[in-house]
């Protein structure tokens, strides 16, 4: 359970303010969960997730703290853009692949 505390940990820091661009100390260290995760919720990537909630009422406080989760987890906002492959010829001149 650790882990996922730490993963909400990491989306609230996100979403606050700017996350990382506002200078918004992001623990992704603090579990292995987020140490995987760190490319995924702060770097060059499109990431979604999915919140599994229960009609149950005995699942009443998990659905709500998975759905809180979920709505932080939409705040974040990553700035994705396309990686340029460069390539080396024989010459040693670097040029961009297509």
């Amino acid at each position: 359970m650790a882990g996922i505390s730490a993963l909400g940990n990491c989306i609230a820091a996100l979403s606050a303010a700017g996350g990382r661009r506002a200078g918004v100390h992001v623990p992704f260290r603090d579990s292995k969960l987020t140490r995987l995760l760190t490319d995924s919720l702060g770097g060059n990537t499109k990431t979604s997730l999915c919140a599994m909630v229960g009609p149950s009422l005995q699942n009443y406080d998990e659905t709500f703290c998975t759905l809180l989760l979920a709505t932080r987890a939409m705040a974040v906002k990553t700035h994705v853009r396309v990686n340029e492959r460069t390539e080396r010829s024989n010459d040693g001149q670097e040029r961009q692949a297509s």
